[in-house]
């Protein structure tokens, strides 16, 4: 099985991780490096070459190595990626459902 390298860097208590942008979107990347904000203080900037990468730089209290953070973070990345895909793929049938339901509401007057 062949996969995709992300390229990683550990510097003491911090990770750097490049991700491609033409893979995983700024907000895939944002939304992701919420979810471990209680851990981490994590800066997203472009690269030389366009990529974008994220620097996680642990707080004291964390509970992780700086390793581990890394792998979760590119997990959590790929998992936020997927939901926008399928948000995007689903907005059709999404935006009806709301229609339909606000349709039926008491909400406006008409």
């Amino acid at each position: 099985m062949t996969g995709i390298r992300i390229p990683a860097r550990l510097v003491g208590d911090s990770v750097e991780i490049e991700f491609d942008e033409s893979v995983y979107s700024l907000d895939t990347l944002q939304r992701a490096s919420l979810k471990y904000s209680d851990l981490a203080s994590i800066a997203i900037s472009r690269s030389a070459s366009g990529s974008l990468c994220a620097k996680a730089t642990l707080f004291e209290d964390a509970s992780i190595t700086a390793d581990e953070l890394g792998k979760v973070l590119v997990n959590e990345v790929m998992d936020q990626s997927l939901r926008e895909r399928i948000a995007q793929q689903t907005s059709t049938e999404r935006n009806l459902i709301l229609s339909y339901t606000f349709s039926r509401s008491k909400l406006i007057s008409g």
